[in-house]
């Protein structure tokens, strides 16, 4: 039923061992590569969102002639303080998107 090829051989342990190695040498390549590149997206993010809140301070500044009070916080770029100082020319859409 089963018949035995003779010629046929399989890998030997040596060969499987040097593969293996082989994957793990391009896979801890590939591997820094990338956790390099996570680490600049996250810096580069981060400057982003800074950027975005210089802008909205910037915009809040020109429209009301000063900034948020400590007190009001960032919150004062969202929704409009009710606070003293109130600001005379808030944007009725605040200054920066979501929450």
């Amino acid at each position: 039923m089963f018949k035995r090829l003779k010629n046929v051989r399989g890998m030997s342990l040596i060969e499987i061992m040097i593969v293996i190695v082989i994957m793990a040498m391009i896979a801890g390549l590939i591997g820094r590569n990338v956790i390099s590149q996570f680490e600049k997206s996250k810096v580069k993010t981060t400057q982003l969102q800074m950027d975005a809140l210089k802008t909205a301070l910037q915009d809040y500044y020109l429209d009301n002639g000063s900034y948020p009070t400590t007190e009001q916080g960032l919150v004062a770029l969202i929704e409009k303080p009710s606070s003293s100082p109130e600001p005379a020319n808030y944007s009725p859409d605040g200054y920066l998107k979501g929450k």
